[in-house]
């Protein structure tokens, strides 16, 4: 199911990385549910976006993320170690 109606196609979005190396800011482009079941994940979603930080070439792609709504965007999961 693709969700619509949560940015406009090029908003600017925060995605950020708890534990990880850096956060992400990507330019949106669509958004669509979680495929899980449970309670759990009630909350996650997967949006995809042309990622614009960090800023190294290595980073400029489309890409998707799996997240849950926090204040100011979005998280993914926390980095672990």
């Amino acid at each position: 199911m693709w969700l619509v109606d949560l940015h406009e196609p090029g908003e600017p979005v925060v995605v950020l990385w708890p534990g990880g190396s850096h956060n992400f800011k990507i330019l949106f482009s669509h958004a669509e549910a979680a495929p899980l079941a449970g309670e759990r994940w009630r909350d996650w979603i997967t949006i995809t976006g042309f990622v614009v930080e960090p800023s190294g070439l290595e980073y400029r792609t489309t890409r998707s993320f799996f997240v849950h709504p926090v204040e100011g965007g979005y998280a993914l999961l926390p980095k672990k170690g």
